[in-house]
């Protein structure tokens, strides 16, 4: 009689399916676009709390005033034309810096905010105050805004 000495190409063809099943679970089960897209709606929405406590901050030094140019229009902050300018206003004495999108970079900080009024940052979030309420507001994802 013949011993054997390895699988047959059934028994490897059965494992190999039964561990494609297995992870196909667990990648449907993570769903990692999804986690990433989660990850990155929660940043938004901490960058739009960051730049909600600055103004709001600034308000309170400035017995209420808000920054220049902020009105009940929804307006991108930035330095570009039609955006609004928060960089000489808040940074760095109420933020270290302007934060951006999560897929646009890091955040403006005080040494971008000198060479404000060139054309050197757009964050794509927005801001503006209705009914003495401030709103930011995410360009990219416009679900997604908080108020105070």
């Amino acid at each position: 009689m013949k011993s054997k000495a390895g699988f047959t190409m059934i028994e490897l063809l059965v494992v190999i399916a039964v561990l494609a099943i297995l992870v196909s679970i667990v990648l449907l089960a993570i769903n990692p676009g999804k986690q990433f897209e989660d990850t990155k709606a929660q940043k938004r929405k901490a960058d739009m709390i960051q730049i909600l406590n600055a103004v709001t901050q600034y308000m309170i030094s400035n017995q209420g005033q808000t920054p220049v140019g902020l009105t009940s229009d929804l307006k991108e902050i930035g330095d570009f034309d039609g955006m609004i300018d928060l960089c000489g206003d808040l940074v760095p004495m109420y933020i270290a810096g302007i934060p951006q999108d999560a897929d646009k970079g890091p955040g403006v900080d005080q040494t971008a905010c000198a060479f404000a009024g060139n054309g050197t940052y757009q964050t794509d979030y927005a801001i503006s105050i209705l009914n003495e309420r401030i709103i930011v507001s995410s360009i990219d994802d416009p679900v997604l805004s908080v108020s105070r």
